[in-house]
């Protein structure tokens, strides 16, 4: 007997939720006023992307940066690094790889690789404007 208390209880519950549901007033629904303005639309941008698969021989391209920041024409890495701004330095990369390898690279190539130099050398970068920044070496990482 106390189990069909129980259920009617469930029910009751059960019929006060359907009715909640049943007087939704039509005058509510999301029509006319009631509604939110459109999203501002912003201009498509272009965005340039690789069509197909680079491959690049990151232990040249290391090297010949290294040979680049050191201002040397043999790999050396005794050399110490004269500072300089990674858009001359992307110029003279594009000028001293082999003509296959300039075809292939693109700055965000570059940037890895030099990345990979300041990690294994102690090297810094710093921020010379929006388009531009230098590449020396601590004093306290010679």
């Amino acid at each position: 007997m106390g189990e069909d208390l129980g259920d009617d209880i469930l029910l009751e519950n059960s019929a006060d939720n359907g009715d909640n549901m049943s007087r939704h007033q039509p005058e509510e629904d999301f029509t006319g006023t009631n509604l939110i303005d459109a999203p501002q639309l912003i201009q498509q941008n272009y965005m340039h992307y690789a069509k197909k698969a680079k491959t690049m021989d990151m232990k040249k391209l290391k090297k010949a940066l290294w040979c680049i920041l050191t201002q040397s024409e043999e790999y050396n890495e005794a050399n110490k690094v004269v500072p300089r701004n990674f858009s001359i330095i992307y110029d003279e990369l594009l000028k001293r790889l082999p003509e296959k390898m300039a075809g292939e690279l693109s700055p965000p190539l570059a940037i890895v690789a030099l990345l990979h130099l300041c990690n294994e050398r102690g090297l810094t970068l710093k921020k010379q404007d929006v388009k531009d920044f230098l590449i020396y070496q601590n004093k306290n990482n010679t």
